[in-house]
């Protein structure tokens, strides 16, 4: 393969590097396989992290051991993984708005459960906001994503599908504080009790 490029040519971490520190971004290439402008594109992430983050070449080493569990090893590999996190970071940013929090809150259970409310359930911010309103006064990441799940296992992936098929439209369950019958409480699909029903993953 093509020889790397000297680490020290590049303001790869936007101060200077020891040589420790040059060698093991070197050794990143010729023991670990990555490639040079992955390594460089890993250090500009790192670099570009705001605050007081560590700005330090284990933070690379470490980052780049995630990314190879991503399945990152080209270039190209890493521009989408780096793609999909930004929009990760601001679809859970939009969620925290929602909910009311610090998006820095959320667990990292929390976290895989609201990208998977988008990738793999397929909804939009505006059904996740109907879902965390149903919620009423359980409002946590666990029971709303109890209700979605059991939404999508019934196809219900719209606000118009989720409010035709509940006993009262919109918002009007919150305002309203009208309950369901006691015979058909169970079968209400906005009043079971989510954390119940799916409680076979543990948080971390």
């Amino acid at each position: 393969g093509a020889p790397v490029k000297q680490p020290g040519a590049y303001p790869v971490l936007q101060r200077a590097l020891s040589r420790s520190e040059m060698l093991r971004l070197v050794s990143l290439y010729l023991d670990e396989g990555w490639q040079p402008d992955v390594i460089l594109t890993c250090c500009a992430e790192i670099a570009r992290q705001p605050g007081n983050a560590r700005k330090t070449v284990a933070s690379v080493c470490r980052e780049l051991h995630r990314w190879r569990e991503a399945g990152v090893e080209t270039g190209a590999d890493a521009e989408k993984y780096l793609q999909r996190e930004a929009l990760r970071a601001e679809r859970r940013q939009e969620v925290a708005r929602l909910f009311g929090v610090d998006p820095a809150d959320f667990t990292r259970w929390e976290r895989s459960a609201i990208d998977r409310w988008f990738e793999q359930g397929g909804f939009s911010a505006e059904v996740i906001a109907e879902a965390i309103l149903r919620a009423e006064n359980h409002r946590t990441v666990r029971y709303v994503d109890g209700i979605l799940r059991a939404w999508r296992a019934q196809g219900l992936l719209t606000v118009d599908a989720v409010r035709g098929k509940g006993q009262l439209a919109g918002s009007n369950i919150l305002s309203t504080g009208v309950r369901p019958a006691a015979a058909t409480a169970k079968k209400d699909l906005f009043h079971a009790d989510w954390n119940a029903v799916f409680d076979d993953e543990p948080e971390e």
